[in-house]
């Protein structure tokens, strides 16, 4: 009885501090963290190279085709909007390959956009599940960078979570190692 309580409170005080990483890491959100992090990168010039009106007719034209036959990213968008916003998808589609080609790195695009033009997507429960990217944009990456390199996708709303966890399995493994335990 006394082992019981010992485990249910060792577990209780996990889930806790578990519960209050996600709390923090929401609170980082809600704080402004993100737009924060995005002038960062702009003010460092850690940004794509801005297209001119060449680069973008020539995305618009390409933008065009995809969309007439379905082909990721942004589609979706083209049904939502007429004006030129329906390509703000797939120019950053090209400007992450674009940076992936010409700083030789691997990409981990992260989105609040669940669309089905950036998603495999399956049914399970009678509800929409996100797989992965879509495998046309993986092909495509792989065409155009050809160093060998990676690219994945995870939402905004799978980060937080995913975070945590790495953030709790560190401190796991950093106090396993610290106690002589084998991995």
């Amino acid at each position: 009885l006394e082992f019981r309580r010992a485990l249910f409170r060792s577990v209780s005080s996990f889930n806790d501090g578990i519960n209050e990483e996600e709390i923090r890491n929401k609170n980082l959100l809600r704080n402004n963290i993100v737009e924060e992090f995005v002038e960062k990168i702009i003010s460092t010039g850690n940004i794509g190279r801005e297209y001119n009106i060449l680069d973008l007719i020539k995305i618009y034209q390409e933008g065009e085709i995809r969309y007439k036959y379905l082909i990721p990213p942004g589609y979706m968008d083209a049904r939502e909007k007429d004006d030129l916003t329906k390509f703000g998808d797939l120019i950053v589609w090209k400007q992450i390959l674009e940076y992936a080609k010409f700083n030789n790195k691997e990409i981990l695009f992260v989105t609040r956009d669940t669309k089905e033009d950036w998603w495999e997507t399956s049914q399970e429960n009678g509800q929409k599940v996100i797989v992965g990217p879509r495998n046309e944009l993986i092909e495509e990456f792989d065409i155009f960078v050809q160093f060998n390199k990676h690219f994945n996708m995870i939402t905004l709303n799978e980060l937080i979570p995913n975070l945590s966890k790495m953030r709790s399995d560190e401190r796991r493994v950093g106090k396993e190692c610290s106690q002589g335990v084998d991995l």
